[in-house]
């Protein structure tokens, strides 16, 4: 049986801190120690805010703390712990935050005692004993609701404000791992796991050592920040990536280094397939994967594999060397290792072939974090799916954001582009994926593009022919868009079952019709477009399946203006995997007609870019799709024209069939 007793001293409105823990020598011992100090942290976290204590028994006390929502509504929040034991008598402790749900901070809990100055809103000790006959990783750190299990993965995003223990919530459990990685110029991403006691951030690639006001605390239901530009300067944008230890698929633990070689770290309780390990002393942290062969790990930053460091996977755990790295004597060590595990983790290598929207399919994951280290020097990526659908890879090392090297997370797997930190010719690039979405991965769950057909008229008429696209089949979702010069009002063909999705015109000089149907057994071979007065046109129609055949359009976005760059709005998806579809249409022939890649939406797939003629008064209109793996927003994108002109979009959302 492990028992562990922590205690702190002097806290709140701004007094001292300590922490004090008992001294533990099994594994077992150290991983109840790590929650007890855990709890003790999250009191400490929320004490060190308290402006007043409105309550406080034998067995509970209830602070109120400044105002934490977003917008603020000027009202302080409450938050309760509360112990239903006797001395001696175990119990679960909880916490409840304002009038939300009673959550189990801790189970086992022998005593729980606080000392308070409810004047001085001032909790001069407090002190949990907690013991854990069979401790489960699975239930360690768990707060929110005793039935159903919590997920294990969460990614998310947050602007800086600049502020000291900022609360990050909604990650939805306790967190046992945390990265961040903020788009601020000269920091690297930072790393932090619940067996740090303190408060005590690592760099994942500049060799510093354990770091304080970062990542402060792992609390409830998320983490606390401190004022370092690395987490939370004001104006920067922040990604943060944050996991939850498992039975037999997340693992995090701790040793002491003793300078020994050939060292194996076996309490891990399983094989693990992707590892992690950093010192609290000035080094690098490191990382391997099981695809890996041979005595060989690799840094996050710009240096390639070498040996001596994590030197092997083993069957309950991993094997390092004598470096100060991951096993200097006297260094404390923490280490997070993952279980490759069908649907959830997944690692491997693949060969650079400078290939441009090279796909890393097969892998049985729809991943929401992926990352990449090339074997050579370059500096790691990753990518959470909280970046959105756009084209953002983030740096592991002090670089701010790179295009083109992760450029989407697919439904099985990940699409890479041409940077050299993903995909450079003859080098061998190792990754792992994690994916915390529930159920299988579906094969023929997203929406697809299948083609297109398309007219032009050169000439000033009053109407326009566009093929069906070939290969039209019963219930295939077609779409159709016009443009025109000029401002008119066009009429898609009468009795086919056209509906509009948008029509409209900017500044008298042009106009785009969009409509959409599903097609019928006898679909008509060709289809007639009509308007008022005689105008030059472009038009085109579009062919897609997969989609919800009761709801396929269920959202739009549209715009007017006049611009070289064109925005296409953003939009909001409901449902994962679903493709949004950017049309445009644009006075004059300002464009690259029928090149690929001139649409300049950046992460999209074109579809086309054309005009109607070269002669006077031509119009010219662009289409481009992103399939969107998680539900969300999909931000703004924008055409490339090569000078300012009149021009109207619309962004589609097609939901994939359910």
């Amino acid at each position: 049986m492990a028992l562990a007793l922590t205690s702190i001293l002097m806290v709140g409105m701004g007094g001292a801190l300590m922490v004090g823990t008992r001294s533990m020598d099994t594994a077992e011992d150290l991983l109840v120690q790590t929650r007890a100090g855990g709890a003790v942290s999250q009191i400490t976290a929320d004490a060190r805010l308290a402006t007043s204590i409105v309550d406080h028994t034998d067995t509970s006390i209830t602070l109120l703390v400044p105002d934490r929502d977003s917008p603020p509504d000027g009202s302080e929040e409450r938050i309760r712990y509360t112990w239903e034991g006797a001395a001696g008598k175990p119990a679960a402790l909880v916490r409840q935050y304002n009038d939300g749900a009673e959550g189990i901070l801790l189970n086992e809990v022998h005593d729980f005692v606080v000392a308070a100055d409810a004047r001085s809103a001032t909790v001069r000790a407090a002190t949990v004993t907690y013991t854990a006959p069979v401790p489960d990783p699975a239930t360690w750190g768990y707060f929110g609701p005793t039935v159903g299990e919590p997920p294990w993965l969460a990614t998310g995003t947050y602007d800086g404000d600049g502020s000291d223990d900022r609360l990050i919530t909604g990650v939805g459990f306790v967190p046992d791992v945390v990265i961040i990685k903020g788009n601020v110029t000269g920091e690297t991403a930072v790393i932090r796991t619940s067996t740090v006691v303190g408060d005590a951030t690592k760099s994942m690639t500049n060799g510093l050592s354990v770091q304080p006001n970062q990542i402060q605390t792992l609390d409830v239901d998320g983490f606390t920040v401190g004022t370092h530009a690395t987490v939370n300067a004001n104006g920067s944008s922040y990604w943060w990536t944050a996991f939850r230890q498992t039975t037999d698929l997340v693992k995090v633990g701790r040793y002491a280094g003793d300078g020994a070689d050939n060292r194996n770290i076996s309490d891990v309780g399983f094989q693990p397939d992707y590892v992690i390990v950093y010192g609290e002393n000035g080094l690098k942290a490191w990382q391997r994967t099981s695809a890996m062969t041979g005595d060989q790990s690799i840094v996050f930053g710009e240096e390639g594999a070498v040996t001596n460091q994590i030197q092997a996977i083993e069957p309950t755990g991993f094997q390092v060397g004598h470096s100060d790295h991951v096993n200097g004597a006297g260094i404390l060590y923490h280490y997070a290792c993952f279980k490759a595990t069908p649907e959830k983790i997944a690692v491997g290598s693949y060969p650079g072939d400078n290939a441009s929207d090279r796909q890393v399919t097969g892998i049985g994951v729809r991943p929401e974090y992926v990352l990449i280290k090339i074997d050579e020097y370059e500096g790691g990526v990753h990518r959470p799916a909280s970046v959105g659908t756009g084209d953002v890879t983030l740096n592991f090392n002090t670089g701010v954001q790179t295009a083109n090297a992760i450029t989407a997370l697919l439904n099985d797997g990940f699409e890479v582009g041409l940077h050299k930190q993903t995909n450079r010719s003859g080098v061998v690039y190792h990754w792992a994926a994690f994916g915390g979405a529930p159920g299988p991965v579906v094969e023929g769950s997203e929406v697809v593009f299948e083609g297109w057909t398309d007219a032009k008229e050169p000439s000033n008429v009053q109407t326009i022919t566009v093929d069906t696209p070939p290969g039209t089949a019963d219930g295939d979702l077609l779409i159709a868009a016009v443009v025109t010069d000029g401002d008119e009002s066009v009429e898609p063909p009468l009795d086919e079952g056209w509906t509009a999705i948008s029509h409209g015109s900017e500044g008298g000089k042009v106009t785009l019709g969009v409509w959409w149907k599903l097609a019928d057994a006898s679909e008509a071979a060709t289809h007639r477009f009509t308007w008022g007065s005689d105008e030059q046109a472009y038009a085109w129609i579009m062919r897609f399946t997969g989609h919800d055949p009761l709801d396929p359009i269920p959202a739009i976005t549209e715009n007017g203006e006049s611009s070289s760059t064109p925005t296409a709005l953003s939009v909001d998806t409901s449902v994962n995997n679903a493709l949004v579809l950017r049309i445009g249409g644009f006075d004059d022939d300002d464009i690259d007609p029928g090149v690929t890649g001139l649409a300049g939406l950046a992460g999209h797939t074109d579809i086309t870019m054309d005009e109607s003629s070269s002669l006077d008064r031509p119009c010219s209109g662009g289409a481009a799709f992103i399939v969107q793996p998680a539900a969300g927003t999909c931000p703004n994108a924008s055409f490339a024209l090569t000078n300012n002109e009149q021009a109207r979009t619309v962004s589609i959302v097609i939901n994939p069939q359910p």
